[in-house]
Formats: structure tokens, sequence, C-alpha cells
């Protein structure tokens, strides 16, 4: 099928209709819905600098504890909003990755 004319008086509905669709993959939108599928997330210091020197990473990794997370901010609390809310649990940075463990349907 053709492109419609850009002049066409139906240009606005008859131009492809085609949307990026992003999967959503694995991650539930909430802290709740991730502490009830038995998720895991750990936080791990990254940080490169301390005040204006130069520091390597703590390299320190400390498991979140959802069941407080969850009664702190809630079980609605999206995930993707996670990372605002922490700190590097050893010299409380900010420069941090959080990595999420998803248990086996298969189990």
């Amino acid at each position: 099928m053709n492109p419609p004319d850009i002049n066409s008086i139906n240009y606005a509905n008859d131009r492809c209709q085609i949307r990026l669709d992003e999967p959503q993959g694995r991650i539930p939108p909430t802290i709740g819905k991730a502490m009830h599928e038995k998720w895991r997330g750990f936080i791990e210091c990254q940080r490169h600098h301390q005040g204006l020197k130069q520091a390597k990473p703590c390299g320190v990794e400390a498991e979140l504890d959802l069941p407080t997370l969850v009664a702190v901010l809630g079980y609605n609390f999206e995930i993707n909003r996670l990372a605002a809310k922490l700190n590097a649990p050893c010299c409380g940075g900010r420069m941090f990755g959080l990595r999420w463990y998803v248990p086996d349907d298969d189990l």
C-alpha cells in the first residue's frame, strides 16, 4: 500500500498509523507488585568522586528491603522513580547501580 498524498483531504486519517510499541518486559510497575512477585533488588555504590577528589567506588552491595520500602513509600510507588529516593549504602552517595533478580516462573 502506498502512503497517502500529502495534499490529500484525509491525510490526517490516511497517513501511516505505525507506532513504536516498547515491550513491557518483566519489570513490574510498582514496588508493591515486585514484593508480591518475590523480586530481589540490589543497590551497589558506583561513586567516582568524594567531594572534589576522585574516589574509588566502595563496591558495597546491599539488598533492598522491599517490605520496608512499601511501608515507607506506598504499595503503588513506581519502580522507575525509586532511584530518586535511594542513596548508596556505604557512603550515602547518589552514584549507585540498581539490579533486580526475578524469580524463575518454573519453580
